[in-house]
């Protein structure tokens, strides 16, 4: 490594069109690695000046083309009189989602040659982060799309315009970011693969919901599936919170064990927490009550199954 002193292969060097990318392992900077080679930026790219990253109509012609020099400097030539602009790499795109293929979407042209570089379909679109909102992204209507934002303020303004253009017009919408660096193509420099990216977690209640699914038909609604009567229906959705409103000895308590012993034929398990009652009842009467697709158990067949499957609580503190 020649920024540094090791005794194992740290760098990672990763030909991209137009370029290669570096990635120090152990947090070298690219300019600290070229130096020490004796090397500079343009010494990346295969044009001494840069990069021209050409946009085009979906019959190729080019419309516009993003200049970038070796120090990230940028500018535009072409059709940049205002209008909404084209997404990079059109064609493509257009194919791959003709073809039902995930496009990557991501904030920059090099991000794109990267993943391209592992076989994968991605596009950008020009002007920087905070511009996404300007691109026309009816190709991608209909289209399974993996955002990867940047890991910065402006990625995270990024993801919101993405979201705002694309949720329910994308068949799927999904935001991931690098496992390693800032981006995509430091991702891809740093040796992970496109099935590597990390998933962005909610961060709370108020992230926007994908609503995609519900748009584009293929939603379906949750089935009633726990509790269920003699005709097959269910009272209770699985992952939803019920509550059996009734008089005293109405039958809640009973009617909530039918439901656990249903769940334990099942094989699942059920976590029973009990405030008013004590385990030698409810345990009593659960040994009584019989599932509707049990099958003729032993006494001690039973036992095992609670023993096994049934968690009781009965919490006195907080």
């Amino acid at each position: 490594m020649p920024a540094h002193d090791d005794h194992n292969p740290s760098l990672s060097i990763t030909e991209i069109d137009g370029s290669v990318l570096l990635f120090c392992h152990t947090g070298c900077q690219t300019e600290d690695v070229l130096a020490a080679a004796g090397l500079d930026k343009r010494d990346l790219y295969d044009e001494p000046h840069g990069a021209a990253y050409r946009y085009t109509d979906d019959a190729g012609q080019v419309l516009r083309t993003v200049h970038r020099t070796p120090d990230k400097a940028f500018w535009q030539t072409g059709n940049t009189n205002g209008a909404a602009t084209t997404l990079f790499r059109l064609p493509g795109v257009l194919a791959a989602v003709q073809n039902g293929q995930t496009i990557y979407l991501v904030e920059g042209e090099k991000d794109v040659l990267a993943i391209e570089a592992l076989g994968g379909v991605a596009t950008t679109a020009p002007q920087g982060a905070d511009s996404f909102h300007k691109c026309d992204v009816t190709p991608l209507v209909g289209a399974r799309v993996i955002a990867i934002r940047d890991n910065d303020q402006a990625g995270e303004e990024w993801a919101h315009q993405v979201y705002e253009a694309l949720n329910g017009k994308a068949a799927t919408l999904q935001f991931c970011e690098a496992k390693a660096g800032n981006d995509a193509a430091d991702h891809i420099a740093a040796g992970f693969r496109l099935d590597e990216f990390k998933p962005i977690e909610d961060r709370s209640s108020w992230w926007p919901k994908d609503l995609g699914p519900i748009l584009n038909g293929t939603w379906r609604p949750p089935q009633p599936t726990v509790g269920r009567r003699s005709d097959a229906r269910g009272l209770f959705y699985p992952g939803k919170s019920h509550a059996m409103i009734g008089e005293s000895e109405a039958g809640k308590g009973w009617g909530a064990l039918a439901a656990t012993r249903d769940e334990l034929a099942a094989g699942n398990d059920v976590l029973y927490i009990d405030f008013e009652d004590d385990e030698s009842t409810v345990v009593g009467r659960l040994l009584t009550v019989k599932a509707k697709t049990e099958t003729l158990l032993t006494p001690q067949a039973k036992s095992e199954t609670i023993a096994a499957k049934f968690h009781y609580l009965r919490p006195e503190g907080p």
